[in-house]
């Protein structure tokens, strides 16, 4: 190879590890703070925490693969104040939502919509938030840290079956790391008591039983939506059978998290790619979604009552 070659060959991968690295983080998050209620003191605190959530989650690398300016995942944080403990110390209920793109469409999926209630913040503004696998730092940095990986769990599973099990994992080894202190002052972890936690959504995601509903994450995003573009029939029973997975899952496994988060999060979609179908596939719908959400039965009426 001749020097030349070996210059421009050398110019050429400098530039490719350049660009990499420039466009290597997974997230491209919005991030509120809200504090309607709180003193004029606090202001200029909740501005700082709104921009080193938003660096924070935006800045970090979360994973060892490279994605492209156009494939970070977009989500957001949105953070409701609801009690001043103290001047950096706050109660919060925070709104969480993820998407992802659908194949040859403008059109973005939700694949997490959830709401987290009565989470304690500690702020410094002089101390760093910090990436969480099983290491502890603080709560705000764990909870952060819990959700972006469960966010990757599910997108890699919209991809590939079951290919979110790396983030899932580690989503885990965040709640195990938590000193029994912190535990204790966010409910929201709880192994005991309720089930609809940060502990048991991610350990209904990693659970044996939960195999059918992950099949069907999978087939729901990739063998479905993704296909609606090109073949809206093939793609809407592909849809079908993913429920029809789901819902085998929430009779093995009853009052499951994880199955409650989906229907709530893709609600409104399944009704919209099943309103134009025919009565027979509508109905077979109505009754997959409302026996796995029973309190939501009226939102579906409008699949069966035309």
């Amino acid at each position: 190879m001749t020097f030349k070659v070996f210059k421009i060959c050398s110019i050429f991968l400098l530039s490719v590890l350049l660009v990499g690295s420039m466009n290597a983080q997974e997230f491209l998050a919005e991030v509120q703070v809200n504090a309607p209620n709180l003193t004029i003191n606090t202001r200029n605190t909740i501005e700082d925490l709104q921009t080193k959530i938003r660096e924070f989650i935006n800045r970090t690398k979360w994973t060892d693969d490279d994605f492209q300016e156009n494939e970070r995942i977009k989500c957001s944080f949105h953070f409701n104040i609801t009690e001043e403990l103290g001047t950096n110390s706050f109660t919060a209920n925070v709104s969480i939502k993820a998407s992802r793109p659908v194949f040859e469409s403008g059109y973005e999926t939700p694949i997490l919509a959830i709401v987290d209630k009565q989470v304690p913040i500690n702020f410094d503004q002089f101390t760093p938030l910090e990436k969480t696998q099983d290491n502890f730092s603080d709560n705000l940095s764990s909870f952060i840290s819990y959700y972006l990986y469960v966010i990757l769990g599910l997108d890699y599973d919209s991809f590939g079956e079951k290919s979110g099990d790396k983030y899932f994992n580690i989503a885990f080894q965040v709640v195990n790391s938590l000193p029994p202190s912190v535990a204790k002052g966010d409910p929201g972890w709880a192994l005991g008591g309720k089930r609809y936690t940060r502990y048991w959504l991610v350990e209904n995601y990693l659970h044996p039983k939960f195999n059918s509903f992950r099949t069907g994450f999978y087939l729901y995003h990739r063998k479905g939506l993704d296909l609606m573009s090109s073949d809206p029939e093939e793609g809407r029973a592909n849809i079908l059978k993913a429920l029809k997975n789901i819902a085998t899952t929430d009779k093995l496994y009853l009052n499951s998290y994880g199955v409650k988060v989906f229907s709530n999060t893709k609600r409104d979609e399944i009704i919209d790619i099943f309103s134009p179908a025919p009565f027979d596939q509508r109905n077979e719908v109505y009754k997959i979604m409302t026996g796995m959400n029973p309190t939501d039965s009226y939102r579906y009426q409008s699949l069966i009552s035309n």
